[in-house]
């Protein structure tokens, strides 16, 4: 296994001419997602300012690119894009927190505005990301769909879920975002499926 992957190992016989072709495709992949990834790179450890000065923590707007919140990470993991929403149940007509968020279960979460610090921080902690291959086709009706699901409350004054879109489940786990349908179990996570596949 090694000496598949060792940086010297030489072409067979008759394809010196596609090994070079594809070690240069290769060489310039590498250094474009370099040059991508430049920009989010730390500054030195002897500079004089913090970590998360360094990191532009303190700086304010979208630190991953905004329209997505994904440019940072795309740069950087070389990833597709896809979207990251905070999960939260309906049960009887109130939001409430998801098991296993840390929170007690029978909180209700305000909806007009946001909830205070500790419980916006687990709330945060209850992010997940939506497969890539889920939005990639239909990412701005379901945008919309999740925007329509949010509350505008959460918006105000509150670092932990300002921007945040939210995907509301109903009390089996389940919830209809565009043509996605999607379903969580403590056991088995988040499943997403399209429509197309429950057909």
């Amino acid at each position: 296994m090694d000496r598949a992957y060792a940086p010297d190992l030489t072409a067979p016989q008759g394809w010196e001419k596609a090994w070079e072709v594809a070690e240069q495709r290769e060489l310039e992949r590498v250094e474009k997602a370099k040059s991508k990834a430049t920009a989010f790179l730390l500054g030195p450890p002897t500079s004089h300012e913090g970590l998360l000065a360094r990191s532009g923590f303190f700086v304010k707007g979208d630190p991953d690119g905004g329209n997505g919140g994904n440019g940072g990470r795309s740069q950087v993991r070389d990833s597709e894009d896809s979207l990251e929403v905070i999960v939260v149940q309906r049960i009887n007509g109130t939001i409430r927190p998801m098991p296993g968020s840390g929170l007690p279960e029978d909180t209700a979460l305000p909806l007009d505005f946001p909830p205070e610090p500790r419980i916006a921080r687990a709330l945060a902690g209850c992010t997940v990301r939506l497969p890539a291959w889920s939005t990639a086709s239909d990412i701005d009706n379901i945008i919309a769909a999740l925007e329509d699901m949010s509350f505008p409350g959460w918006q105000q004054d509150c670092p932990w879920l300002q921007g945040q879109l939210v995907l509301v489940l109903d009390e089996q786990g389940h919830a209809r975002v565009a043509n996605l349908d999607v379903a969580y179990e403590l056991e088995t996570g988040l499943t997403v499926t399209t429509s197309r596949e429950n057909t």
